[in-house]
């Protein structure tokens, strides 16, 4: 197992497909299998499009406006429609007016335009699935309003002053514990108080200042319990009062148990040994523990309202404070970070710094809460360690005898420096390799046969052996070789030693004292150690105190990746390991999980090593959970503070939300509507020139695989006369024809009709994708959001309303080199099309525009400057108001420049106007070249 998420495909979407000619159907039945839809039926009529649609349940509908029988299209979509809740898609070659208006009439979710365009026909079906889908949203949540508002929790109320109570919900009824449902019968607003005298206050606060929010008072239900009310009231216009009450007993009763829990929070925070501090903005003391007291060897008082500066070296403090800096700078914790200190006896001291930023209900960054935990004597055995372990690799490369370790199927697992030198293989190559590849065949068939005993016998077994080094000397040596297990006792390889017999003893003495300090490092401490491959992230060796913390066997164990133990996603463990790999980050947070299935916190740290000639990550693990659960009580006891006291604003944002939604519909029937009039304009166009765009490309291509045809034939019977014996009485003619040949010159006519057929079908391709720009703009908005060139998508505007400029202004573009923008590019265009006209409309007389493109920052700016008449101050301010219009009544509706602001805030831009009365108008817009989200509410 390598941990491999398992990728699933989406399952298929179900279509009903209706279309009478067999070659067009199945061309689109063809394009649909590769959008990932299921065509559940094809049907050739109305009839039996409705049948279809009735027996298999599609989720969707394709249905051609013709179909051969008494009933068109039409008639089958109001029929389906009229049945079943499924979205349905016309498609036609034929736009006229009296067509399109009757198949409106059939509600249609959308239509497409034959010739298919496999983009344009994808983006239809998907915006009607996705539009489907938003409509059943929106009926449920107008249902969701009706039930909120009918059944809302809160006590809603209305009274008059002289005329008394009005009108009230049940949940008011139910806090007073009322009996009465008539408002007559309710009683006054007054003996609803505890206090007569308070209900005056009330009425007084409230008649200065128009409204009264969140005021508590103190109330009596009509059984005469008394009970606390939160109270926000307001004056209509028609002089009554309407207001809600909502019950807040339980809070005042839990504000006094948040002020127990503060003490015990205060208490714990005194005797904690760590250091625990709270500093403001500008890096000054504003509360400390006892442990920063002992850590500085001064009184708290001698702290507060000081800085790090004035205790510490500048080179010390200076990181210190220069984190605060970050930290309230982006609003994020930084936990465990390692740095140094030194105390108040003078003596430097290793802490494990973590602070989180203080931020008030509004979102302000206030200062810090920091936590300091000394791990002086952690950070020396740290050290200790790595030098044990480099001391241990070099130990192993300084032996001067050749070494290597081969598994159990005779393959290469390593070799030391003096192995490398003395066969002429490097380290790297050897890996992995068998025997035979890298030593002499007898030599590699000896030591396999040896290495066969031992894995069946264990132990060890020694021989003298001739052995032939890189430079062609033979030399008699002994070798030594022995088996290796795991914990359990199971073979796992050999070690295999060529000595010098002279040397023999030294060698044996010294591989005696290196597995013996190996052994007493690695495996008989208690600390969690594991060696990872940091390309790989497998799992290369481990420690028994490993296998223990892990719950696994110590050969399972090594054979894991560290992606079985390790949750996180596979980016962020690669990205760590080649993080430890580089030294560029050595200590790291995460979530382990036991054999067990049970997930601990670990704190990790890790470094590089070599072992093998292979660069490793060697990691100590240490269990924080207890730590890390402390610390999270810690901040739940703190969320539960501000709870209750979010409870009302929790509800209240739901109906916020609700009204954010219907607002949010409006603007998009708004926005559909403006798009489909610019579509109105340009379907026609569009229609009339793609059908008969239609046959031309069509009989091009067959034109010219019929000439291809014609000359492949004609070459053909040309070699096989050549091959033929030519008659005497033929051998004029043949030469007459030869001379016609000659002067009708056949290659050149050739070559020339390609050339010809090619500029041809340019031409053709280049009057689609004209009428392809303006079925685009002839669509409600994008499908979303892309990259691409904002360059491009002005000059495909500067076209589509080419013939609104061309009369009145001379258009001047200074494109500059500006980066590919992320934007719903639909949208952009109808920006642009708005600008571009009203600019045509502020010239009183021939004029210029002026279309400018220019990077500002990670910005991209576009600049539309006109020469026209201006815009007045006083209109200036609103302009982007929905319905403001300075034209003529019946001219305008007042929208244009309100979607183009309401469009550029939601690409997260900004829209500016700079005009003067007589020297014309500038409109800049500013984009972000990536969109950090995707907005939908543009409210």
């Amino acid at each position: 197992m390598t941990g491999d998420a398992i990728w699933t495909p989406p399952v298929p979407r179900t279509i009903l497909v209706a279309e009478d000619e067999a070659i067009v159907a199945q061309d689109l039945c063809g394009r649909l299998a590769g959008m990932n839809f299921t065509v559940v039926a094809v049907a050739k009529t109305a009839d039996d499009a409705v049948r279809h649609a009735t027996t298999l349940h599609p989720e969707i509908a394709l249905l051609d406006i013709m179909l051969r029988g008494h009933r068109d299209g039409i008639e089958a979509a109001r029929e389906i429609r009229q049945a079943f809740d499924i979205p349905i898609i016309f498609a036609t070659a034929s736009s006229d007016p009296e067509t399109f208006a009757r198949a409106q009439t059939a509600d249609p979710d959308g239509f497409v335009f034959k010739p298919y365009d496999t983009g344009e026909l994808r983006i239809t079906l998907e915006l009607a699935l996705s539009q489907h889908t938003a409509q059943r949203c929106i009926r449920r949540s107008e249902e969701r309003y009706r039930v909120l508002f009918e059944h809302n929790l809160a006590g809603v109320f209305r009274f008059n002053e002289e005329a008394g109570m009005l009108d009230a919900n049940p949940a008011f009824s139910r806090m007073m514990r009322l009996t009465a449902h008539e408002p007559r019968e309710l009683p006054l607003p007054s003996s609803f108080f505890a206090d007569p005298h308070e209900y005056a206050v009330v009425l007084h606060e409230l008649h200065a200042g128009g409204t009264l929010e969140a005021r508590e008072v103190r109330l009596r239900r009509a059984d005469g319990q008394l009970f606390w009310g939160l109270a926000n009231l307001v004056i209509t216009s028609e002089g009554d009062i309407v207001g809600t009450l909502i019950d807040i007993t339980s809070k005042k009763e839990t504000e006094q148990e948040l002020a127990h829990q503060r003490q015990v929070l205060h208490s714990l925070v005194e005797t904690l040994p760590d250091q625990v501090y709270i500093k403001d903005q500008d890096h000054r003391f504003l509360f400390c523990n006892p442990g920063c007291v002992r850590h500085y060897g001064r009184p708290s008082e001698d702290l507060l309202g000081r800085t790090d500066l004035e205790f510490s070296p500048p080179h010390l403090a200076g990181p210190s404070i220069a984190a605060e800096v970050e930290v309230m700078a982006y609003g994020l914790p930084k936990i465990n970070r390692e740095e140094r200190q030194i105390d108040a006896a003078g003596t430097p001291r290793w802490v494990l710094a973590s602070r989180v930023p203080i931020i008030d209900p509004e979102g302000r960054i206030n200062g810090i809460i920091g936590i300091n935990r000394d791990i002086t004597a952690q950070k020396h055995y740290e050290d200790m360690l790595r030098d044990d372990v480099r001391f241990q690799q070099a130990l192993f490369d300084a032996i001067p005898a050749p070494v290597f370790s081969c598994d159990t199927g005779g393959r290469f697992l390593g070799c030391n420096a003096s192995f490398e030198s003395f066969f002429g293989h490097p380290r790297s190559d050897t890996i992995g390799m068998p025997l035979a590849a890298i030593l002499p065949a007898d030599v590699a068939d000896t030591l396999a046969l040896a290495s066969a005993e031992l894995v069946t016998k264990h132990g060890s077994m020694s021989y003298e052996m001739a052995l032939t080094d890189v430079d062609g000397h033979v030399r008699t040596g002994l070798t030594h070789q022995a088996a290796f297990e795991d914990a359990d006792g199971n073979v796992e390889g050999t070690v295999t030693v060529f000595i010098d017999l002279t040397a023999q003893q030294e060698l044996r003495d010294a591989l005696a004292r290196s597995e013996q300090r190996y052994r007493n490092m690695f495996e008989d401490v208690n600390a969690v150690m594991l060696l990872i491959d940091p390309a790989s992230g497998d799992i290369a060796d481990a420690n028994i105190a490993a296998a223990r913390f892990y719950g696994y066997e110590m050969r399972t164990l090594t054979s894991m990746n560290i992606a079985q133990i390790n949750p996180a996603p596979a980016a962020d463990l690669l990205a760590g390991l080649q993080r430890a790999k580089t030294g560029s980050q050595r200590t790291f947070i995460w979530n382990h999980r036991l054999a067990s299935g049970e997930l601990r916190n670990v704190e990790v740290h890790s470094g590089p090593v070599t072992v093998d000639g292979q660069l490793a990550v060697f990691s100590i693990i240490h269990d924080i959970t207890d730590r890390v659960r402390a610390q999270e009580d810690r901040r739940v006891s703190e969320e539960q503070r501000d709870a209750l006291a979010a409870e009302l604003q929790s509800r209240n944002a739901d109906l916020e939300r609700t009204v954010i939604e219907l607002r949010n519909t409006q603007n998009g029937l708004v926005q559909s509507e403006k798009m489909a009039s610019i579509g109105q304009l340009t379907a026609g166009i569009a229609h009339e020139i793609n059908n008969p765009l239609a046959f031309v490309m069509s009989n091009l291509n067959r034109f010219s695989e019929y000439y291809g045809d014609t000359t492949t034939l004609l070459h053909g019977w040309k070699e096989f006369a050549l091959q033929l014996p030519v008659p005497e009485e033929l051998t004029t003619n043949l030469r007459r024809q030869q001379a016609l040949e000659k002067e009708l010159d056949p290659a050149f006519m050739e070559e020339d009709f390609r050339k010809l057929m090619e500029h041809t079908t340019q031409g053709a391709e280049r009057i689609k994708k004209i009428v392809e720009q303006l079925r685009g703009f002839s669509h409600v908005a994008g499908a979303g959001f892309s990259e691409g060139s904002i360059n491009e998508a002005l000059e495909d505007t500067l076209m589509i309303t080419w013939n609104e400029l061309k009369y009145k202004a001379t258009v001047h573009r200074d494109y500059g080199d500006i980066p590919p923008v992320t934007c719903n590019f639909g949208e952009m265009k109808q920006v642009f099309v708005n600008l571009l006209v009203n600019a045509a409309h502020a010239l009183d007389r021939q004029g210029d525009i002026t279309v400018r493109t220019y990077t500002e920052n990670d910005h991209v700016c576009v600049q539309i400057r006109d020469s026209g008449c201006g815009i007045p101050e006083e209109n200036r301010k609103k302009i982007f108001d929905p319905f403001f219009t300075t034209k003529p009544v019946g001219k305008g509706t007042g929208l244009g420049l309100w979607i183009v602001a309401t469009l550029v805030r939601k690409h997260l831009g900004e829209i500016r106007v700079d005009s003067e009365p007589g020297n014309g108008t500038t409109f800049t817009i500013t984009l972000p070249v990536r969109q950090t989200e995707n907005k939908g509410d543009v409210a």
